[in-house]
């Protein structure tokens, strides 16, 4: 449940000192990082001018906050995760003073003068931070709007957005709890607050093997108001419904997965097994012996064998013999006119004209 953001008073307005640190001893926390991600492609780059650099700094000092001993990074996420990649020891930074909320404040308008353009996402990122700081949430939508390189009613309707938020936060607070567990009671809470069965919450969270995130629930909704317009229990159902969709749609592809899945054939006996395995034996045995038979047939039919490449008569054959090799072949038709008079009887007596 996402906390309320605490006052801090305004920090003193002390120049930074510059002091060479430990890369190991700074720190790189989200919630003072502006940007939504670092791009690797800086990263390499940046690693590469600190792998090759001799004696000297190739980036400018990194900008530091030192807050109760420890030293956590301010602007320069991707200096500080080049110099790592680098395997640096030391970095020069500038060093000040104040809390965690002045170094997320110094980092976001430290990029909008230098370094890397924010993209559209970092810029709303960083929106909803300032709107939530006691300093600058006090300056108007159209000065936010100015310096951050947005519309001004974009500044509106997030200044908007997190009083609704702030509303339905005070709204969660109040609902009834009745289960003992923490899972029970996030799932019941969601279920009263988006008026949705929790059997949908409980199936939706076993689909996507993870909690639901009761924060992104409550701005999810308060997204719905602002930006479509919708009072709060449209904006709701909305949510609600799209949370059943899923769960239909994840439902229907797991029937589909197991119609899909072969069915597990029956156990056999051996005796089956034995009986199975005679069988096919058999088929082999008969097939083997069937296309050697049909084989010599059309040998003396004068039709192609399956395993020539081209079409030969029988007196294309013996002209391509030797003299030696027809006396052979002479030889084996006698013997063969006694085969094939077997062979006749052996079909008569197996009841074939």
């Amino acid at each position: 449940m996402p906390r309320k953001v605490q006052k801090a008073a305004p920090a003193a307005d002390v120049p930074p000192t510059l002091q060479t640190i430990a890369v190991k001893a700074i720190h790189a926390l989200d919630d003072i990082q502006p940007r939504s991600f670092l791009s690797t492609q800086v990263i390499e780059e940046y690693a590469t001018l600190y792998s090759e650099a001799e004696g000297e700094e190739p980036l400018p000092p990194l900008d530091v906050f030192e807050i109760k001993g420890k030293f956590y990074v301010s602007d320069g996420f991707h200096r500080l995760e080049a110099a790592k990649r680098a395997s640096r020891q030391t970095l020069a930074c500038h060093v000040h003073t104040g809390s965690r909320q002045d170094a997320m404040r110094h980092g976001a308008f430290a990029n909008l003068r230098r370094g890397l353009v924010y993209s559209q996402q970092d810029r709303q990122r960083i929106l909803e931070r300032l709107l939530q700081d006691p300093q600058v949430s006090q300056r108007s939508n159209r000065d936010l709007a100015q310096a951050l390189g947005l519309s001004h009613v974009t500044v509106g309707r997030a200044r908007q957005r997190l009083a609704t938020v702030a509303s339905l936060e005070d709204e969660w607070r109040a609902l009834p709890v009745t289960q003992t567990t923490e899972d029970a009671q996030r799932q019941e809470h969601i279920a009263t607050f988006l008026q949705v069965d929790p059997t949908v919450v409980a199936r939706y969270e076993t689909f996507r093997r993870e909690p639901l995130d009761t924060a992104k629930i409550i701005s999810w909704v308060a997204r719905t108001m602002t930006d479509s317009n919708k009072p709060a229990d449209e904006a709701k159902t909305w949510v609600s419904s799209r949370l059943q969709q899923e769960v239909q749609d994840r439902e229907h592809e797991r029937k589909l997965r197991q119609l899909s899945r072969p069915k597990p054939q029956p156990k056999k006996s051996p005796e089956a097994l034995a009986l199975e395995q005679a069988e096919q034996a058999r088929r082999e045995r008969e097939d083997y012996l069937c296309d050697h038979l049909t084989g010599f047939v059309g040998l003396l039919a004068g039709r192609e064998a399956t395993s020539w490449r081209s079409a030969y008569t029988l007196a294309d054959m013996v002209q391509a013999l030797s003299p030696k090799r027809r006396q052979e072949i002479s030889e084996l038709l006698s013997q063969a006119e006694a085969v094939i008079q077997a062979l006749k009887d052996a079909l008569v007596q197996h009841g074939t004209p």
